[in-house]
């Protein structure tokens, strides 16, 4: 087997054999280890409210659904009282994260080399993440991650975000691409979900930000490096 663990756990003899052109993906766990800005960030807001800090492990497990999401999970993992206004702690940690984005964000192994030759390719390229637009932008932009993506999704972009699966279509519809020859590309739950409720496989990375084990999320693959996502593609078309 070229690449790491190669899990089915449907079967994706339903999907047509063609060259999986439409690739949608996802950014925080996928394509940048971003817990550790992410975390220091939420630190800072929440320490303006006398609240403890997080560690980077318990935060990364809070990822995915949305900052509103984490700042509620972030405040119960403290056993804080709950009249805190999350709405406004969550504009105080977005306005922290988006003013010091990629101090200790990176891009993933192989994920520069991939993206190049997709793009090089004429692969359609999108991004569809739950990570709000004013954080999102800014952490591609500093890592001269924009131009692979024509079309990003962000979490407040739409009145509705993954795992709804018109999230993943908004997508595709961006790109002018063919939901039939679309591939998903996560690394948690609510990627397989999303995935799942679009109709697409999935690839999922072992690496990224996840409650559960990865292998046991029901993704069409796994691996364990972003440089296996070309042959894992192959092998859906087989």
């Amino acid at each position: 087997m070229p690449f790491g663990p190669f899990i089915r756990r449907r079967s994706i003899n339903r999907y047509e054999s063609k060259y999986m052109h439409t690739l949608i993906m996802d950014l925080d766990g996928t394509l940048v280890d971003s817990v550790p800005d992410v975390c220091a960030s939420l630190n800072r807001a929440l320490h303006s409210k006398g609240i403890a800090p997080l560690r980077p492990e318990q935060v990364s497990k809070m990822v995915g659904h949305g900052a509103w999401f984490m700042i509620e999970q972030a405040i119960k993992a403290s056993a804080t009282e709950t009249n805190i206004d999350i709405d406004a702690m969550r504009d105080l940690f977005l306005s922290e994260y988006s003013a010091r984005p990629i101090e200790n964000t990176v891009i993933y192994p192989g994920v520069l080399e991939v993206l190049d030759t997709f793009k090089s390719q004429g692969a359609l390229l999108g991004i569809c993440t739950n990570k709000p637009e004013k954080t999102t932008y800014p952490v591609l932009e500093a890592l001269g991650l924009g131009d692979y993506f024509p079309a990003i999704v962000c979490g407040d972009t739409l009145p509705y975000s993954k795992p709804d699966s018109r999230h993943v279509h908004k997508v595709i519809d961006m790109l002018g691409g063919d939901a039939a020859s679309a591939v998903f590309v996560g690394d948690s739950e609510t990627d397989v979900a999303a995935a799942h409720n679009a109709g697409l496989p999935i690839v999922l990375v072992s690496y990224g930000y996840t409650l559960a084990p990865p292998e046991e999320l029901g993704a069409d693959i796994l691996i364990d490096h972003f440089s296996d996502l070309p042959e894992a593609l192959r092998s859906l078309t087989r």
